[in-house]
């Protein structure tokens, strides 16, 4: 055995450069697949023009609202009744489609029927 390494220890060498190589050529493919994923499934930017009174809005921080009214640089997003914030207009990152929810919306009944 010692003979075949001290003759061929290149070969090994190679060999496990290559398997290596290759170890971490797929795991960071994965890793691009994932962020690429990632980014797909993010929010696009919100086009200003588009977020109009009464829109419902989602903020960068998570918070969910109406939009009550619009200044230069703000918005006042009411966040529940009578309570209203003002917020920068480059803190809207989604813009709610009420069609989009009613069809994504699964009431229970339907969640059992399709588990079982």
């Amino acid at each position: 055995m010692a003979e075949f390494i001290s003759n061929y220890w290149i070969l090994i060498l190679i060999a496990a450069v290559c398997a290596c190589l290759w170890l971490l050529v797929n795991v960071y493919g994965k890793h691009l697949q994932q962020v690429a994923a990632k980014e797909q499934a993010r929010p696009k930017d919100v086009p200003v023009a588009a977020v109009k009174n009464g829109t419902k809005v989602i903020l960068d921080s998570g918070i969910h609202g109406v939009i009550r009214s619009s200044g230069t640089k703000t918005f006042m997003v009411e966040i529940a009744r009578g309570v209203c914030i003002e917020v920068e207009k480059y803190g809207v990152v989604f813009v709610q489609d009420d069609a989009a929810e009613e069809k994504s919306r699964i009431l229970p009944e339907q969640k059992t029927a399709k588990a079982v």
